[in-house]
């Protein structure tokens, strides 16, 4: 899957917090932290819960395991068990960059440590198999280059992935002008876009762009407030022209053999809708699902709009199971 691959395996997993007060996600779920192969400690939230096999969750940027609890308990429901890592810089994996709040990477790529250390970690817990994805918004620009170098699942679900920012021909061209300076005066760790954050946390509900249901952002924005270690506010410069890059080299690989779903919605403002359609459409058997009202978290929607979101991925799941 990566260069990772002749590195020699990481050490046992050990526990780890998982915050289940604030996550209401189903019984049994644990904590564990695993180091990935280039030593960064990787925290991963699994509920060991069904028996027809594992799905991991491969989150956004800024967010955390506790935030899937409700979702893992309704793939409990359907008799899966659920894995969510936590990435390298994000809820309780070890801190990245200089800045204490900041999302920060070296490298894009570095995100494929975090993927083998989990993955490596639910073989070796015996993890029920088979494994499916499900990948919202940075997490599906990180699950797409795993599954074209090679990850093992047996499907995916795409939930509003990241494979390009729903910005204007100016706007990104002016991220990129900001970024490239702040690279050239070795600030790659300063953060930017402060006044484009989207988090619950941050912003009233009437601004936010991620949910239109405000029982699910006030819970969102509780469980920073309960537990502010948890959260995340502005990507680092280095963050952004990362993303910017690997979104642009995703764009002319092929796509791999894994039974793929996308989902995003109708009022999507986050991720550029026609860079996926186009991906779904390169994508031998490929489905795209847009669902009306919904914002950039199907998952964490309105409950009819978050009833559609889950049943088209458990459906995609038992059928490739």
């Amino acid at each position: 899957m990566s260069d990772g691959d002749s590195v020699e395996s990481p050490p046992k997993a050990e526990p780890a917090p998982l915050h289940e007060e604030i996550a209401y996600g189903p019984p049994g779920g644990a904590g564990h932290r695993v180091r990935a192969a280039d030593g960064v400690g990787i925290r991963v939230g699994f509920w060991r819960s069904g028996l027809r096999g594992t799905v991991l969750i491969l989150p956004g940027r800024g967010e955390y395991a506790e935030k899937y609890g409700r979702a893992a308990a309704r793939l409990a429901a359907r008799e899966y068990s659920v894995a969510v890592i936590d990435w390298r810089g994000h809820g309780l994996s070890d801190r990245v960059g200089g800045h204490p709040t900041a999302t920060h990477v070296q490298a894009f790529r570095d995100y494929l440590w975090d993927v083998k250390a989990v993955v490596d970690f639910l073989d070796s817990s015996a993890a029920p198999r088979p494994l499916h994805l499900l990948a919202h918004s940075m997490g599906g620009t990180v699950g797409l280059r795993a599954l074209i170098e090679g990850l093992d699942a047996a499907s995916v679900v795409f939930v509003s992935p990241l494979w390009g920012y729903n910005l204007s021909g100016a706007a990104l061209t002016a991220a990129r002008i900001v970024t490239g300076v702040v690279r050239v005066f070795g600030a790659l760790e300063t953060p930017v876009l402060k006044g484009a954050r989207s988090r619950a946390e941050s912003v009233a509900f009437r601004k936010n762009v991620v949910t239109s249901h405000e029982p699910m952002f006030r819970w969102l924005r509780d469980q920073t407030h309960t537990h502010p270690e948890l959260g995340r506010t502005a990507p680092t410069a280095r963050w952004v022209s990362e993303a910017l890059a690997e979104c642009r080299a995703l764009e002319s690989l092929p796509s791999p053999d894994t039974p793929c779903l996308a989902i995003i919605g109708s009022e999507e403002t986050v991720v550029r809708p026609e860079a996926v359609r186009d991906r779904v459409n390169r994508w031998s058997g490929g489905r795209l699902h847009v669902i009306p009202g919904c914002r950039h978290e199907p998952l964490m929607e309105a409950p009819a709009i978050r009833e559609r979101a889950f049943e088209e991925t458990v459906r995609h799941f038992d059928r490739n199971g």
